[in-house]
C-alpha cells in the first residue's frame, strides 16, 4: 500500500542552501533536523497540522481509489 507520508521529499538549508531530504510524514509541527553540511538546527513550523491532515486526506483519497 502506498502511503504518502513514507515519501521523501528536500529542500535547501535556509543558511547554507545544502540540499537536505526528508520523509514528508517529519515535516509536523515541533519536528527539527540538521543540516548535514553546516549543522545549523532547522525547526519546522505546522502549527495547524496542514502536512499531517493533507497525508491523511491524500492516503484516503488513494485507499477509498482502490475501492
Amino acid at each position: 500500500m502506498f502511503d504518502l507520508g513514507k515519501e521523501w521529499t528536500s529542500f535547501e538549508c535556509p543558511k547554507c542552501k545544502y540540499e537536505i531530504d526528508i520523509q514528508l510524514i517529519d515535516l509536523n509541527d515541533n519536528e527539527q533536523t540538521y543540516c548535514n553540511n553546516c549543522k545549523v538546527k532547522i525547526q519546522f513550523d505546522d502549527k495547524n497540522a496542514s502536512v499531517e491532515t493533507s497525508i491523511k486526506k491524500i492516503n484516503n483519497a488513494l485507499r477509498n481509489l482502490g475501492k
